[in-house]
């Protein structure tokens, strides 16, 4: 609960809206990590990638389930999903603080990819390993998935 979110800054009180920049929910830091659209979008898209079976709804269902003390690959797993938080929260800042919204909603995902990228190197090398398949993954599906042709009007809903 160290976060400055809009919530928190509130109990301090400070004069600003509750409202995400993004979604105009109540920001938290369950709604900036795990329950705002955009959030919502990057977790699932991580899930297709990589196939997991669900993606977590709030930092107690994280802690418990997916990051637990002593499971299997927990360093990468903490790397990974630090990186993941870095990236949903800069993008916070960005929209709230700078008023930069995403240009996309894979662009967060794309920033993650980076972070990743750039610190892979402080890694085990057998992390490093597993790291790589895992983002190799995530760009393939990235790939297929931003190659879908859109609809570009109603008349190809008729």
């Amino acid at each position: 609960n160290r976060l400055p979110t809009k919530t928190k800054m509130k109990e301090r009180k400070w004069k600003g809206e509750l409202g995400c920049t993004i979604c105009g929910a109540r920001e938290s830091l369950d709604h900036i990590m795990f329950t705002c659209v955009l959030a919502r979008f990057i977790w699932t898209c991580l899930k297709e990638a990589l196939g997991w079976v669900r993606i977590p709804n709030n930092l107690g269902d994280f802690l418990e389930i997916w990051l637990p003390t002593g499971t299997r690959d927990y360093q990468l797993k903490l790397f990974v999903f630090s990186f993941l938080f870095w990236g949903l929260w800069t993008t916070r800042n960005k929209s709230s603080i700078d008023g930069v919204f995403p240009k996309s909603p894979t662009e967060p995902l794309f920033k993650i990819l980076s972070f990743l990228q750039k610190w892979r190197p402080v890694l085990k090398e057998h992390d490093r390993k597993k790291l790589e398949v895992q983002t190799q993954r995530v760009v393939n599906w990235l790939g297929e998935f931003t190659s879908i042709p859109r609809s570009t009007g109603a008349e190809d809903l008729l």
